[in-house]
């Protein structure tokens, strides 16, 4: 979803939908430019040999006209959920400048207020985040209210993380973190899900796999992190 987020309501006689746009500032998509993300990206697209085409069909390009300086949503995590309300948190790149909401439903219709998203979620669209609130189907048994996340924390994309942060009104608690730069913990990992066990939580990852060589290629492994 790119700088927008589509709220449904799903009930027996009618399915009702909101667009509430989301599109990152001026200056942040300024400096985006200024950092070398330009609008339109250009690849050559290989030909295969084994058909026979003219040669001027061999010398073809593509123009992507994806525009990364824009806010692609790529977070959304069930923060408490009840009878009247459930409130989620959302995330988005936010041209390189991550930012995230708090969205509700008496909140849909107010400004919202942006976070800093970096820690929760990446600067670019094509990195991957997993973020989890634990919390019990039944409100009044909700009683963590620290936040995990798998993501990467730095604009380059080198420091990947499993983190788990306190809540701010938590003074009593500390966040956790993977080590820094450990190729035998967290190795360029692709995080595709996280959930809940018991006292557990679970992260689903691809990573290049250091202990597995394929003439002398690192290969992507699937991964779980608790």
């Amino acid at each position: 979803m790119r700088d927008q987020v589509v709220v449904l309501t799903l009930n027996a006689t009618e399915t009702n939908h909101t667009d509430l746009e989301w599109k990152a500032n001026e200056d942040a998509i300024q400096q985006c430019r200024m950092k070398g993300q330009s609008e339109a990206r250009q690849r050559q697209m290989k030909p295969f040999y084994g058909q026979r085409a003219p040669f001027d069909q061999l010398r073809y390009f593509v123009i992507e006209t994806q525009d990364w300086c824009k806010n692609y949503v790529r977070i959304l995590a069930i923060k408490s959920r009840g009878d009247l309300k459930t409130e989620v948190l959302i995330c988005g790149t936010h041209a390189f400048q991550p930012q995230c909401r708090n969205m509700g439903g008496p909140q849909n219709d107010k400004p919202w207020d942006e976070e800093e998203g970096r820690g929760r979620m990446n600067f670019r669209m094509d990195f991957l985040s997993a973020l989890l609130f634990p919390f019990s189907l039944f409100p009044h048994m909700y009683t963590d209210k620290k936040l995990y996340v798998g993501t990467v924390l730095d604009f380059g994309g080198i420091d990947p993380v499993i983190y788990r942060r306190p809540d701010k009104n938590d003074e009593n608690n500390y966040p956790l973190r993977t080590e820094q730069y450990d190729l035998k913990q967290l190795n360029e990992p692709h995080f595709v899900s996280s959930l809940e066990d018991d006292d557990y939580v679970y992260f689903f990852f691809r990573e290049r796999a250091c202990e597995v060589s394929q003439c002398g290629k690192d290969v992507m492994h699937s991964r779980v992190g608790r």
